[in-house]
């Protein structure tokens, strides 16, 4: 938005190139969402809307672009909208890229969202989903032609990524400044001298065509399980239908964010024949990790490290997991879990020893008070200071034996009548959060 209008182009057409940036478009709904802005052909995506500039004799203003020049735009290829022509990029031109009108309204759920009024010139892409899994996550970045050193001040297009719970009825922005409950915007991302905001989320100015551009965020939104969401994306001008901005979304970022359902275990081979070595299966904790996750719906990598810094590189792998001979007598493993599609990982550790005594296993209460007797003959009793929800037991070496859903009791019993002699990982969830003992028998 801007008080006067410099210059005034409708720009038509379904493939344009120059340079390092191509701009294809328009895109049927269905087909732009499911194949370049989710990327995983399973997710359950329905019920696919577009609101686009051509639509109100305005210029097509949602395309893919491609781009082979990471110093303009830092992935390869993904979504462009705007509130102006998707192609004013091409040519990276140095004039002002400010395409619209008036008779191209904006956007009532963004309005209502944000508080702003007047809005003109809205594009955006819509589609449900019904939630499987925790948490998704998206990558984008935000240009504008308002980054040009005055502007940030006071002017600012406006844009959201609204995921709308239809259980419920509530609606939240998700581009949001990461540890803040402040949108992202021109006004609220910004390096200039006289209003500076966030600058660690500005990348800098004359990029893409556009005055500026913000870093590239990673952001992640919390789903309830079983819940219908609608998600959209949508930007606007505010005020008036001049100096356009377009948001820039990863091909393929939207999708399932991985989340652990349950932290992995040490694991633990006692080296009978003193050699120092024993073969570890450090895959057994993946159906932990995963928990009720569909995997035939999403997919996660699973792989493992002797480092940290590895894992988060995702380099040097360890070849054989499902075959690891320790070098030590107890160490450290890494586990990075990976969607495909979104290249989105999480990490986390576990140990793995010949000698359980070497492991210490910490007693933290979590709500359990006593578990009874241990060593353990036929009846395990576990007492709670708070109610018990479920009890898992695993062997030493991660394997599940056997799990059992309680009824919100502060105390229940487990059967171990048919686990043979050995020592055993108990785990406890209750109210307060998870707990892990070992049990002799």
């Amino acid at each position: 938005m801007k008080r006067s209008l410099l210059l005034f182009i409708f720009s038509f057409g379904f493939y344009t190139s120059f340079a390092q940036i191509t701009v294809e478009g328009p895109i049927p709904a269905q087909v732009l969402i499911q194949n370049n802005l989710i990327g995983n052909p399973n997710f359950p995506a329905t019920n696919f809307g577009m609101m686009n500039g051509n639509q109100f004799s305005g210029p097509n203003s949602i395309s893919t672009f491609n781009c082979t020049d990471a110093n303009i735009v830092p992935f390869t290829d993904g979504v462009i909208l705007s509130n102006g022509a998707a192609n004013g990029i091409v040519g990276l031109p140095t004039t002002l890229i400010s395409t619209g009108g008036q008779s191209w309204p904006g956007d009532t759920e963004l309005s209502n969202l944000t508080g702003l009024t007047n809005l003109f010139n809205a594009s955006s892409l819509q589609f449900d989903f019904v939630a499987e899994v925790p948490a998704i996550s998206f990558d984008f970045m935000m240009a504008s032609e308002e980054y040009d050193g005055n502007s940030e001040c006071q002017w600012s297009d406006t844009f959201a990524f609204i995921i709308r719970n239809n259980t419920t009825g509530v609606s939240k922005n998700l581009a949001m400044v990461p540890g803040t409950t402040t949108p992202i915007s021109v006004t609220s991302v910004n390096d200039n001298t006289n209003c500076p905001a966030n600058t660690a989320y500005f990348a800098g100015y004359n990029s893409v065509g556009f005055g500026g551009q913000t870093v590239v965020f990673e952001l992640t939104g919390n789903l309830t399980i079983g819940d219908s969401y609608t998600v959209k994306i949508v930007v606007a001008d505010q005020n008036d239908a001049v100096w356009d901005s377009a948001l820039f979304v990863r091909n393929s970022s939207f999708g399932a964010y991985p989340v652990v359902d349950q932290e992995p275990m040490d694991l633990v081979i006692e080296d009978t024949d003193m050699n120092g070595y024993e073969i570890f299966d450090l895959t057994v904790n993946e159906a932990l990790m995963l928990g009720a996750i569909n995997t035939a719906v999403y997919t996660f990598d699973f792989n493992y490290y002797l480092t940290q810094a590895d894992a988060e590189a995702q380099v040097n792998p360890i070849a054989n997991p499902q075959a690891y001979q320790n070098t030590t007598d107890l160490e450290s493993i890494y586990v990075s879990m990976r969607n495909p599609y979104t290249g989105h990982s999480i990490t986390t550790e576990f140990m793995i020893t010949i000698d359980s005594d070497l492991l210490g296993v910490e007693e933290v209460d979590n709500g359990i008070a006593k578990l009874y007797p241990n060593p353990v003959t036929d009846v395990l009793h576990i007492d709670g200071l708070s109610n018990i929800q479920k009890v898992n037991i695993y062997a030493m070496n991660g394997q599940l034996l056997s799990s059992q859903n309680v009824q919100n009791s502060m105390s229940t019993t487990v059967d171990f009548s048919n686990h043979g002699s050995g020592l055993y990982l108990v785990n406890v969830v209750t109210d307060n959060g998870s707990t892990f003992r070992r049990v002799v028998k």
